[in-house]
């Protein structure tokens, strides 16, 4: 099974080793070959179902996206970096910090839940190929609210949440328990009261609200 540092030998950790760079990356190499060949690296030990929802286009969308994302990381606590970089190109740079890489970087996953994309588990795989899942999870807040807002716009637009679910692809509000989880979460973090939320969905979807 291959390992993070297995990547970085072959593509280098930002793809510098290929004429592609970022697009063919340690993480975005690895992430394409583990879900065309389940099993064959350690990122199969992440729940498939949220890797499966990846974009695995290039680095930066890999690490950056807001709802699943996947970036390698130095912890806490590692011994420093002591090589000197005087005088070095930047290929150099690159060589010479990648054994450091592969000795300490963890692979990081953070996805939401199931019905609940806005609480946010970040799932560890450390440099010894161990896992360590997150249980607890935590809400992220602007993402919770910029969905909400974009739910209270269905209602302006005049689309059913069945037409907007079937019309936007990054509509990650998809099904009803996700809807029914959006608006009991802002209502928990104050982003609307209770009689908000009735007022503006008790027509569009009754069902939901109650």
């Amino acid at each position: 099974m291959k390992t993070f540092a297995d990547y970085v030998e072959i593509y280098g950790r930002n793809g510098w080793k290929t004429d592609f760079g970022w697009l063919q990356s340690a993480s975005v190499m690895m992430t394409r070959d583990e879900i065309a060949n389940p099993g064959t690296t350690d990122l199969s030990k992440f729940d498939r179902n949220f890797l499966l929802k990846l974009d695995t286009t290039n680095e930066s969308t890999l690490r950056s996206s807001a709802l699943y994302k996947l970036s390698y990381v130095i912890p806490d606590g590692t011994p420093a970096d002591t090589i000197n970089y005087t005088g070095m190109t930047l290929n150099q740079m690159d060589a010479a910090y990648e054994p450091y890489v592969k000795k300490y970087a963890e692979i990081k996953f953070t996805h939401g839940g199931t019905n609940d994309p806005f609480t946010r588990y970040v799932d560890t795989i450390s440099a010894n190929s161990s896992l360590t899942k997150d249980y607890a999870g935590i809400v992220d807040v602007d993402l919770l609210r910029n969905y909400y807002q974009g739910l209270e716009s269905l209602i302006t637009i005049g689309l059913s949440f069945d037409e907007r679910v079937a019309t936007s692809e990054d509509f990650i509000v998809s099904t009803r328990d996700i809807f029914a989880t959006t608006l009991a979460r802002a209502i928990e973090y104050g982003i609307a009261t209770i009689d908000q939320v009735k007022a503006t969905f008790s027509t569009y979807e009754p069902t939901v609200v109650t």
